[in-house]
């Protein structure tokens, strides 16, 4: 008498495998550069750096109004880097951004969280047609994306 098999042969071979992964990379090929030239990177880009520096301005704006010593945004070399300052001494490293188009040199914002600037404050980030906008506002100190 024979010994009986316990399990059936339910695994794939390295064939079957090899097949499978090749088919993927086909199907990856065809795909992955129709996902490039829609511009979703770009976007992303541009998005990414405006709402970072949105945060930072809301960031300085806060250590402000905590801090009860006017703090400000300071950008430099073709608004590609910025800092956080306190008076002179630098709270936070320095940060990279691109893709700022144009813009206000820096933003003050005093101990009540408005801003000590002149006027109102804009950022504009393009590329590749995709546009957003940092405002802030002089008197209430409301940064906005748009």
């Amino acid at each position: 008498m024979q010994p009986r098999r316990l399990f059936l042969k339910e695994s794939l071979t390295f064939i079957e495998l090899a097949l499978i992964m090749v088919i993927i990379g086909i199907i990856a090929a065809v795909v992955i550069p129709r996902v490039g030239r829609s511009g979703l990177f770009e976007k992303y880009e541009v998005y990414t750096a405006a709402h970072q520096v949105a945060a930072d301005l809301r960031l300085t704006q806060r250590l402000a109004v905590t801090n009860f010593t006017q703090h400000q945004l300071l950008f430099f070399n073709n608004y590609t880097n910025y800092v956080l300052q306190r008076g002179a001494t630098n709270v936070s490293v320095v940060k990279n951004v691109s893709n700022m188009v144009a813009g206000d040199t820096n933003a003050t914002f005093n101990t009540d969280g408005s801003l000590a600037n002149a006027a109102d404050l804009f950022f504009n980030y393009s590329l590749a047609g995709y546009n957003y906008s940092v405002s802030v506002k002089k008197a209430t100190g409301r940064v906005k994306v748009q």
